[in-house]
């Protein structure tokens, strides 16, 4: 995957990802979401309310497992989300590659030389002590700007942008003053 976005002349310096917790707050929902039936049919067995009809049971457990292949679905979605939302950063260009469902990608570049503006966010407690957070790079007017959701070590991450941005900068300049 990586080498249909890469250009010949380019060497990639960082690949970052979403922080792991981020992955575990919504495991953590879908698992949630996969005991709420199970504990309710508990809950009325225990009531006693399915002592008139025996025969209901065989749908109980049917319904019971298509939620859990339901479940098992929302899983797999957010780990292929996970896993294939990736940023690159190149020595040349900001690659950010975002997965959009299962057969959705969307992937967007960002020369180094043409960032205005970077900054962090970082938003509560837990992404302070765990070092997860927001950066925003901003363009000139009519390019996008990049909106790198939940990465981890984001002050890093935009320190070795900005290191590279200056290298890039000061290329182009060496290209002018030598042609």
């Amino acid at each position: 995957m990586l080498n249909t976005v890469l250009n010949d002349d380019e060497k990639i310096i960082l690949i970052a990802r979403k922080h792991w917790f981020v992955l575990a707050v919504e495991f953590a929902v879908i698992f949630f979401v996969l005991i709420l039936p199970f504990a309710l049919f508990f809950f009325l067995g225990a009531l006693n309310i399915f002592s008139f009809s025996k025969n209901l049971i065989p749908v109980f457990v049917m319904a019971g497992s298509l939620w859990t292949l339901f479940v098992w679905m929302l899983f797999f979605f957010a780990w292929t989300d996970y896993y294939l939302d990736i940023w690159i950063i190149t020595d040349k260009r900001l690659i950010d590659i975002e997965q959009r469902g299962l057969f959705n990608r969307n992937v967007a570049t960002l020369r180094l030389e043409r960032i205005q503006d970077s900054n962090v966010e970082i938003k509560g407690i837990i992404a302070t002590i765990l070092k997860f957070g927001n950066i925003n790079v901003q363009t000139a007017a009519g390019s996008p700007q990049f909106f790198m959701r939940h990465i981890k070590n984001p002050y890093e991450v935009k320190d070795t942008i900005l290191k590279y941005h200056h290298a890039a900068l000061e290329e182009e300049r060496y290209v002018k003053i030598k042609s």
